[in-house]
């Protein structure tokens, strides 16, 4: 048996619980360093940004996309949120090691339809995503909320990259996004409702295959 399994299992019976989430968060820094560095799966919002455009990052996760975007010199900066406690400290790590480090400004806050505390779960194994949504956790960690209209605050060429575990589904609606040039975002079998909060809003919008229940979205002012 190699010296690392060997580690891996005295961990293990040391901290079962430690251990595993270590282990689940090597392997999705490998996955989303494919994704993010090498296929460069954001790269379209990066094509349809203007120069000195502003990103928001909404579900910035551990910090990869945030830093991803600070590589082009069109962006400005990138104003990144992460409502999960853990994912959060983890993210202001890896960011600390980005030379581009000073354009990012990191915030452990929830951006969701209305104003307030949200309880954010921390509950799942990080592989599969942090969990959003966790009413029903009561080991959750209460974070604040803000509106999308709080976040685009005083902001003038933006481009948003959006992944928050559903709350995609209704942050849009009542928004003010005039000054917001192209979304990416990820929804979760919530399309219709996110179409429905980008209604009227002088979006073109794709989407990557409506068939499915989780897909990409693609939106572009016209």
């Amino acid at each position: 048996m190699g010296s690392n399994m060997k580690d891996l299992l005295k961990q293990i019976l040391k901290g079962p619980r430690t251990a595993l989430r270590r282990y689940y968060l090597t392997e999705q820094r490998a996955s989303l360093f494919d994704e993010i560095f090498m296929r460069q799966d954001y790269y379209w919002l990066v094509k349809n940004a203007k120069p000195g455009t502003t990103v928001l990052d909404l579900g910035a996760n551990l910090g990869d996309t945030a830093v991803y975007f600070t590589m082009f010199d069109k962006i400005k900066k990138v104003i990144a949120y992460e409502p999960v406690p853990m994912a959060y400290e983890l993210a202001k790590n890896f960011i600390k090691q980005n030379p581009f480090r000073r354009k990012i400004l990191l915030y452990n806050k929830a951006v969701d339809s209305k104003r307030g505390k949200k309880i954010i779960s921390e509950s799942r194994p990080v592989d599969f995503g942090f969990s959003y949504n966790s009413s029903k956790d009561k080991s959750g960690a209460y974070v604040e909320s803000i509106t999308l209209n709080d976040a685009l605050k005083g902001l003038k060429k933006v481009v948003i990259k959006c992944d928050i575990e559903g709350a995609e589904s209704t942050i849009f609606n009542n928004t003010d996004l005039s000054r917001v040039n192209a979304i990416e975002l990820e929804y979760h079998d919530n399309l219709k409702a996110v179409l429905d909060g980008l209604n009227d809003k002088g979006f073109e919008i794709i989407v990557s295959d409506a068939s499915k229940k989780q897909g990409m979205l693609y939106a572009i002012r016209s």
